[in-house]
């Protein structure tokens, strides 16, 4: 599967992603600018983010179910419903990873964080799970549309 995906910034040169199963690889990445670079860096951490077992994403889902009083079984089947455990690219290219997070509102809510990175994207699921903000994700609003985490 080849996908292309445009980056802000290049007018000239898309990057061109290749895919095969679990590994995504760059194969033309034209640097304009440092912002640029930063991306592309960014971008890098895709590839170890779905080599990630699932007994590794239900252990770190133990955690910070943990970490944030969630209830593990609620957390897990949310993240499971949104992604099947696979950090990739959803919802027609607009979300990505293990929460499915579209980057505007990973940027608005997971300041410092990184939107490649599962465990990043998993922990600020779960303290916008704890928080009230359960509802930005369908599959919960699906599954448990009258819980106390949905404001």
């Amino acid at each position: 599967m080849i996908a292309t995906l445009a980056v802000s910034g290049i007018a000239k040169a898309p990057t061109i992603w290749a895919s095969e199963g679990n590994t995504l690889s760059i194969s033309k990445v034209p640097f304009v600018t440092t912002a640029l670079y930063k991306e592309y860096q960014d971008c890098k951490t895709v590839e170890k983010s779905t080599s990630i077992s699932i007994a590794e994403i239900k252990e770190r889902i133990a955690d910070l179910s943990q970490k944030y009083g969630l209830d593990y079984d609620q957390f897990y089947t949310v993240v499971k419903c949104e992604s099947h455990l696979k950090a990739q690219y959803g919802d027609n290219g607009k979300a990505f990873g293990l929460a499915q997070f579209h980057k505007a509102t990973f940027d608005g809510f997971c300041k410092g964080k990184n939107y490649y990175n599962s465990f990043d994207q998993l922990d600020c699921m779960a303290q916008m799970f704890s928080q009230g903000f359960a509802y930005h994700w369908t599959c919960f609003n699906k599954l448990y549309p009258q819980t106390a985490y949905n404001k």
